[in-house]
């Protein structure tokens, strides 16, 4: 689970990291949600490295059961947004999504400490400014 969560955070940054190059007009916006998902595939990394050192194995990198979600948004990351207004090229539901998802690694990751409980919560708060900002610029 957690793989697939570093997985999406990166797309997710790299696509608006794209975004924020070729609308000028809303760059710091984009780019402030590129960085925040950067820091979310880091803080997921640092919960799976911690899994893995304290059950000491190594976590599969695969996504069960969402291979083909994960690879709809890879190829509409790798294909950008090419002449087409913002407001088309936006994903808000990935924002609710990742904020469903981080609350699950709340639900399901119980052995994390208090202190990475707290930075996914900080999370959670992301995502839903996330959400907000992209409907605004979609708006």
């Amino acid at each position: 689970m957690l793989y697939c969560g570093i997985k999406f955070e990166k797309l997710i940054g790299e696509y608006y990291t794209e975004l924020s190059k070729k609308y000028g007009g809303y760059s710091k916006t984009l780019s402030k949600i590129a960085k925040d998902s950067f820091k979310h595939a880091y803080i997921y990394s640092q919960i799976l490295k911690n899994a893995e050192n304290r059950f000491k194995v190594k976590a599969k990198k695969g996504c069960v059961g969402m291979e083909e979600y994960l690879n709809s948004i890879e190829k509409k990351v790798r294909k950008g947004c090419d002449g087409k207004e913002l407001k088309d090229c936006l994903m808000p539901q990935e924002e609710i999504y990742m904020y469903v998802y981080s609350s699950l690694v709340l639900e399901t990751c119980v052995y994390i400490s208090k202190e990475m409980h707290k930075e996914v919560r900080e999370i959670m708060d992301d995502e839903l400014e996330h959400d907000k900002l992209v409907r605004e610029m979609a708006s």
